[in-house]
C-alpha cells in the first residue's frame, strides 16, 4: 500500500470515529461515496482551480467533517430544502446529502467549471434531489423571492455583503447559517447595520477541527420580518 492509499485509508477512519462518537455509521455506501468524491476532487482540481486542499487528511478534515458539523448542532433546523450560496465544490451541502440522503439541495454557484464539476460529482454518486444552478445568488434571489426557508454559505464572502445577498432569497422567519473562520468577528461590525435591521443572531458556535486545523464558527441567523408601514 503506497503512502497516499495509507493516508486516504487514515483519513476515512478519522471520519468514522468522528461521527461514530456523533452515533452515526459511516457504512459501506458513505464510506465509498466520500472516497469517490475525494477522487473526483483531485483529478478535477488538476485541470480547474476548486481548492487549495487536496491531501486526503485535509479533504476529510476541513472539507468533509467541516461540512458535517452543522448536521448535529441543535440550531439545525427541521427543513428538509437546503440552498448552498456558492457552493463551489459541494461544500457544505454535497457531504451533508451523504450523511443525511433526506436532504433536498438547491446549489448556487457563479463559476461554470465548478458548476459541471458539482453535477459530476452528483451523477456519479446517484444523488437524487439535487439541482445545481450557474447563478449568482444575488440573481436567483431577485427572480426568486423570499421562497426559501434555509440556507447556508461557507466561506463565500464577508458578512457585510453576504447579508444583503441572501435575505431577499429567504421568506420571513428563514434561518441562514453563516459558515466561518475566527476571523469573521472582525465582520460583524461592518455588517452591524444589515444585522441590527433585518437579522436576528439566534446562535453562535466555535468548533475546533481536529489534527489542528483550526476552528470553524458557526453563525445561526433568522432573517426578521421586515416593519410596514
Amino acid at each position: 500500500m503506497n503512502d497516499v492509499s495509507q493516508e486516504l485509508q487514515r483519513s476515512e477512519e478519522l471520519l468514522a470515529a468522528l461521527l461514530a462518537a456523533r452515533g452515526v455509521e459511516l457504512d459501506g455506501w458513505r464510506r465509498e461515496a466520500f472516497r469517490t468524491y475525494y477522487t473526483l476532487l483531485v483529478r478535477a482540481n488538476e485541470r480547474v482551480n476548486l481548492t487549495a486542499i487536496a491531501d486526503p487528511l485535509g479533504v476529510y478534515v476541513k472539507h468533509f467533517w467541516d461540512s458535517l458539523t452543522p448536521l448535529f448542532s441543535p440550531y439545525f433546523p427541521q427543513e428538509e430544502f437546503l440552498v448552498d450560496v456558492g457552493t463551489g465544490a459541494g461544500f457544505p451541502s454535497l457531504p451533508m446529502k451523504i450523511l443525511r440522503p433526506s436532504l433536498r439541495i438547491l446549489g448556487l454557484e457563479a463559476t461554470r467549471k465548478r458548476v459541471l464539476f458539482v453535477r459530476e460529482v452528483v451523477r456519479r454518486l446517484g444523488l437524487e434531489g439535487v439541482e445545481v444552478l450557474h447563478a449568482r445568488v444575488e440573481d436567483y434571489a431577485r427572480s426568486h423571492p423570499e421562497r426559501h426557508r434555509f440556507a447556508v454559505a461557507r466561506a463565500v464572502a464577508p458578512l457585510a455583503r453576504l447579508l444583503p445577498w441572501v435575505r431577499p432569497l429567504l421568506s420571513p422567519g428563514g434561518v441562514f447559517l453563516a459558515m466561518k473562520g475566527p476571523g469573521v468577528r472582525e465582520e460583524i461590525p461592518a455588517a452591524r447595520t444589515e444585522i441590527e435591521a433585518f437579522w436576528d443572531l439566534f446562535g453562535e458556535e466555535t468548533l475546533s477541527l481536529p489534527e489542528g486545523f483550526g476552528e470553524r464558527v458557526l453563525l445561526w441567523f433568522r432573517r426578521r420580518p421586515e416593519k410596514r408601514g
